[in-house]
């Protein structure tokens, strides 16, 4: 009996700790509201990304947004999006609105999106 209860402890380890490997990992899309468009934002938003491991894409949107998608580690995506709020010098950031969404596998390196 004593050998039993250590073998079901130990089998509800492995899920434990595969699920916490897979909760590591965020995808977050989002857009950017300001003054956002001729500063440099997304070539800066893609310099960081890739820096970080995230894949993903920034794009302008026709409102003078920016929208965007990343996904990697939960520490690296909240990196990126504390910086998003911020954005480069010449960037005036009036808010960042994002919605976690389904892991998208077929991401490759983080691109600029046109």
């Amino acid at each position: 009996m004593r050998g039993s209860t250590e073998l079901s402890r130990s089998n509800r380890r492995r899920p434990l700790r595969y699920a916490s490997n897979m909760s590591s990992q965020r995808s977050v899309q989002g857009v950017v509201r300001g003054r956002v468009q001729g500063v440099a934002y997304r070539a800066s938003f893609q310099r960081l990304a890739r820096s970080l491991g995230l894949t993903g894409w920034v794009r302008n949107q026709p409102d003078g947004s920016v929208a965007f998608l990343v996904q990697g580690e939960l520490e690296d995506v909240q990196a990126m999006l504390s910086w998003a709020e911020q954005g480069p010098a010449l960037a005036r950031v009036d808010g960042v609105e994002t919605t976690a969404v389904s892991h998208q596998a077929d991401l490759g390196v983080f691109e600029i999106l046109y």
